[in-house]
């Protein structure tokens, strides 16, 4: 019995370093991903864009280590160099697929607290707005809409307003190809008085 009772304390603290470092690696390649954001959005693109195409399979595996054990400000902090490279590499299948199962830890997470947390929904917002972006990279426009008609009103909430400018424009978007001009119309104009969305100074749309 003593025997078996080292074994079996010898597992579980290997399964506890194996944990360990796995979450080191998603946090450190979802933050290499974090630092590459200036460099894809300047003239040194195509060279980020190739560098981080190195680690893509590091950057798949850290994602879904983060979503699987719902690694919040990471998978914020990464979202949107994640879902820049994937755009700009032309991979929309695989970028709303990223962010619905980052959508979906989310939600898992929050049902299992049983009370909301700002952060946690304005998290569950963001990732929205992505899978959102991926939809209108693929058609799906009112899938899209229905997206952000539900994080919308989170960022109003809670004063995320960079959030809420970015979602606005994407519905404005999503709007303007389902014929709903004058829904478009609004939302982008108050995306940009709202000083400006991210998803608008970095894609030429």
């Amino acid at each position: 019995h003593e025997l078996i009772a080292q074994y079996s304390a010898g597992q579980l603290q290997a399964a506890g370093e194996e944990s360990t470092t796995k979450q080191a690696h998603a946090v450190y390649f979802l933050g290499l991903a974090e630092s590459y954001l200036p460099r894809l959005q300047s003239a040194d693109q195509r060279n980020a864009l190739a560098d981080l195409n190195l680690d893509i399979d590091n950057l798949r595996g850290a994602w879904n280590w983060a979503v699987a054990h719902a690694l919040v400000q990471p998978m914020q902090a990464a979202a949107w160099a994640l879902g820049y490279f994937l755009d700009m590499r032309n991979m929309y299948r695989e970028e709303a697929t990223l962010f619905l199962r980052a959508e979906q830890a989310l939600q898992t997470l929050q049902a299992s607290k049983g009370a909301s947390d700002p952060a946690q929904e304005v998290a569950l917002g963001q990732m929205r707005t992505w899978r959102a972006f991926a939809g209108f990279r693929l058609g799906q426009v009112e899938e899209g809409r229905r997206l952000l008609r539900d994080s919308l009103p989170v960022f109003r909430c809670y004063g995320a307003q960079a959030e809420l400018a970015d979602a606005l424009w994407v519905y404005g978007l999503l709007g303007w190809l389902s014929g709903e001009f004058s829904d478009a119309a609004q939302a982008l104009q108050e995306s940009l008085a709202l000083a400006g969305p991210k998803f608008m100074q970095v894609f030429d749309l």
